[in-house]
């Protein structure tokens, strides 16, 4: 029982080339997993006691996530940190609108890489079957806490766009150009309904609106959604 740390994909692949397996992963880095539950699927090949003891060594198990392999941890803990500062008791937009900064700054440059592929092969044989984390899911836990969570700060929110258009404008994926352009449209609604401030309330109404035409300009320029 714990939590998954880390899963070495390496030597999962050579595994499974070496045993002409196919291991399909049931669990990612930051699950919990109880006794018993299973973690891995085994296809093909031998099924022996050696390679069961073996497949359960490629996945590392501890008391505590660690951001080592598990990205959505450090978001969240970066996210927590934005939330924290924004509570009565604290009221710190400053410190909010830096950890958003810095969420955008890294999500920007995951948004830009290729998403991993699920099915690892050699010798044009399926040899491990993960899950990863999306991007997506980094994306929809930032920018529903500062939705949430900033209405009260126009300073936090108008760093919450900037994000959202770094992320946006960053990416290769359509899909992810189009959940950002999803969150932006809701953040405008939510400050024209929630924010108090009204000279706040316009400027990041304008803000959500510029930022998703620069996005949906970029998008359009390498041949996304439309």
């Amino acid at each position: 029982m714990g939590v998954v740390l880390g899963i070495d994909d390496t030597a999962a692949v050579a595994l499974a080339t070496r045993h002409d397996l196919t291991l399909v992963l049931r669990c990612r880095p930051g699950d919990h997993v109880l006794d018993g539950d299973p973690v891995v699927d085994i296809h093909g090949g031998a099924e022996t006691s050696d390679v069961v003891a073996t497949v359960r060594e490629l996945v590392d198990l501890g008391d505590d996530r660690t951001p080592r392999q598990d990205i959505l941890f450090a978001v969240e803990q970066l996210t927590e940190i934005a939330v924290r500062a924004l509570s009565t008791g604290t009221n710190d937009p400053y410190t909010a609108r830096n950890a958003f900064d810095d969420l955008s700054s890294e999500l920007a440059r995951l948004a830009s890489r290729p998403t991993p592929p699920a099915v690892r092969t050699f010798d044009g044989r399926p040899r491990l079957v993960t899950t990863h984390v999306r991007v997506i899911e980094c994306v929809d836990n930032v920018l529903d806490a500062v939705r949430l969570y900033a209405m009260s700060s126009p300073l936090v929110v108008r760093a919450g766009i900037r994000a959202a258009e770094r992320i946006g404008t960053a990416t290769t994926s359509p899909d992810v150009a189009s959940r950002v352009s999803m969150h932006l449209a809701r953040l405008a609604e939510t400050c024209e309904r929630d924010m108090t401030d009204p000279s706040g309330r316009a400027d990041c109404i304008a803000a959500a609106a510029e930022a998703d035409e620069r996005i949906r300009h970029r998008t359009h320029a390498v041949g996304g959604y439309s």
